[in-house]
């Protein structure tokens, strides 16, 4: 019998070989504050992409970070036959430089929700 982790795994390397991919995560307790909750998403954001693409937090910077309202439960980023939230969902547009290379990242408010924008990664390497 395959257990409940596993398939997460699958799926995350199918998203991650399909070009970009996502991360959901349930945290329990939340934070009250707006600052609180742009550091946990930095954070979890941070961590994700040093698990997933085994880059130590040290070389993760933060380059630049805004408030948004995604348009579902899928940050605005469904793949194919996702089923999404249809509500607007407040979260954060983080962009990352791991080690030398740009990442661009939405999030939800508290960064329990993760998933990589491989489309703007590519449109800013085609202003640069």
């Amino acid at each position: 019998m395959i257990n409940k982790d596993t398939v997460i795994a699958i799926l995350i390397v199918i998203f991650a070989i399909s070009g970009g991919y996502f991360f959901i995560k349930n945290r329990g307790v939340v934070p009250s504050n707006t600052r609180e909750t742009y550091e946990q998403a930095v954070e979890e954001t941070i961590e994700f992409v040093s698990i997933l693409d085994k880059i130590h937090p040290d070389k993760i910077k933060v380059i630049s970070s805004e408030t948004v309202e995604w348009p579902n439960g899928c940050l605005g980023l469904p793949v194919t036959d996702e089923i999404c939230a249809e509500a607007l969902v407040p979260g954060w547009k983080i962009t990352l430089d791991a080690d030398g290379e740009i990442m661009i990242f939405r999030t939800d408010k508290y960064g329990s929700s993760i998933r990589r924008d491989i489309v703007a990664e590519k449109a800013l390497k085609s202003v640069e």
